[in-house]
Parts: structure tokens; sequence; C-alpha cells
């Protein structure tokens, strides 16, 4: 809702007079309305998850979630710690977390996560895995030709694109091969606006890889941290109307506030398709 300015001009005065205490009154409630508009507008989400299949019904209690991924799943993250004990206060349901700060996809021979996929599922055989990955996948990807050569594919180039969703496949194809449901947690925005654009390509890489893939789906979060216009919000309402913080001093990593909103999409969207509370996952021992 717009006011221009003779318009604004006009509440204020009648006739060259100020207005009455009712007409300054109603002009302080309009004011109002729009400042909650503005709070409505910023906690406005949306989702990329949809699903018509309903709930999974071919997962075998107990519920054994596998959490993995980078600094966003490690210990010291709001989203890893806060979805561990959101999935425990659930009957029937086990965790196991991994998180390896610095790591991702891009670079195997600083952290191999296909081969610590193949020991966790031998470990821990999970029936859902929950996956946060690609934060610092941003940088060429090393590849070796027919000959044996290694070269150096360009981030964000069509070569890269391919190469990329090739290694998110294959990781993913891990966990599918043991029977497991996927769920893809999309990357949040971000305050640097070039880091922010390649986080883009990165999470459009994985939707579209994931979008062709039996039993695995990819859950946005990018809308969950941004402002009214879509742009990045250093600041959200809470649900008091309190302005919070929502991300660490880096612009990259997650406030405890923000970190519980990404959990709560997630949790909502894993329920939407496992019935969380549902009594078949109620085991006895099974915590």
């Amino acid at each position: 809702m717009l006011l221009h300015r003779q318009e604004l001009k006009n509440m204020f005065w009648c006739q060259n007079q100020p207005c009455s205490l009712s007409s300054f009154l109603f002009l302080a409630f309009i004011i109002f309305f729009i400042f909650l508009s503005g709070v409505a507008s910023a906690q406005t989400t949306t989702s990329a998850f949809t699903t018509t299949s309903g709930p999974i019904t071919n997962i075998t209690a107990p519920l054994r979630f596998l959490l993995v991924g980078d600094s966003f799943v490690a210990t010291s993250s709001p989203v890893g710690e806060l979805l561990k004990k959101s999935l425990l206060s659930y009957s029937g349901v086990q965790v196991y977390r991994l998180g390896k700060v610095s790591s991702g996809l891009a670079r195997p021979d600083f952290f191999d996560w296909n081969t610590k996929a193949k020991e966790l599922v031998n470990l821990f055989q999970p029936n859902v895995v929950v996956i946060m990955l690609g934060a610092n996948d941003d940088q060429p990807l090393k590849v070796m030709n027919e000959q044996g050569q290694k070269r150096y594919l360009k981030f964000g180039t069509a070569q890269w694109r391919e190469e990329y969703g090739r290694r998110v496949a294959n990781f993913i194809k891990i966990f599918q091969d043991h029977e497991a449901t996927v769920f893809w947690v999309g990357l949040p925005i971000m305050r640097d606006q070039d880091r922010a654009e390649r986080m883009k390509v990165i999470n459009s890489v994985c939707q579209k890889q994931i979008k062709g893939l039996e039993n695995s789906y990819f859950i946005a979060t990018w809308e969950l941290l941004c402002n009214k216009k879509g742009g990045y919000a250093a600041f959200l309402p809470n649900q008091k109307g309190q302005y919070q913080a929502t991300h660490a001093s880096d612009g990259i990593h997650l406030s405890f506030f923000s970190g519980s909103i990404l959990v709560k999409q997630i949790l909502g969207q894993v329920d939407a398709l496992l019935a969380l509370n549902n009594s078949r996952w109620h085991v006895l021992g099974s915590r």
C-alpha cells in the first residue's frame, strides 16, 4: 500500500488546519498496518519441495536417520545439532550425524565423501539420509581424461555442471543401493552477492539432478532467509516480532535463530513423507 505525498498531507491537514485526534489515530493505524505487512512478507516462504505420492510405506522400523554434510551439519552447526535433537524427540527414531568442516564433493583428495558414505552405510545401515553439501564446492573440478591426464573444469561452465551433477548422483546412489530414502537440503542465501550467485548455481545443479532420481527429494531453503524483496536479510522477525540475526559474522553460516527456521522446514517436509508420529515407527528399544 503506497500513499502519495499529497495524500499524506491531506490526512494530516484539513482545510489548512490540523486534523482531529481521530484522524491522526486513523493515520497511525494505517502506518502500523503497513509495518505489519512488511513483517509478514519477510516471514513468507515458499518451497520447491512437492510430492503427490503420499507417505512412504516401504521403510522398515525403526527409522535410522543419517545426517551428513559440511559445516552446516558439523558439531558447531545449529542446523545439524537442532535437526538431530528434533528427530530424536520422535519415538522410534535413531540418528547418526557426521559433518566435516570445509568438505564437499569438489575435493575428494581433502575428504572423500563417497568412501565415507560406504563406511557409514555398513556401520549404521540408515534407511533415511539427510545431506547438506555444496557450500565449499564453488571451485574448479579436477577430472582425468582417457589418456590419464588431469584437467580442471571451470566453475559454472556446462562441463562443470555436468561433472558436478554426476558426482551428486553417484553420492546419492551409494545410499539408494541400500534402499535408503534421501533428502538433499539446498543451500541458504548468503550475504556476499558473488558467493550467493555461486550457491545458486550449485543449488540448481543439485535440484535438477535429484529431480530425476528415485526416492530422492530436494528441500529448498533459499527463500527462508530472504527479505520481502528476495534479497539477503541480515535480520528477520521471530514469532514475537522481535528481529533476530540470520547469519554469523561471516554472512555464510547461520545463527541459532535461522538454523531453527531451516530445521522446521526440513522436518515439515520429511514428516510429509514419513509421518514421523505414525505408530508404526514405535519399536520397543529402538532408541
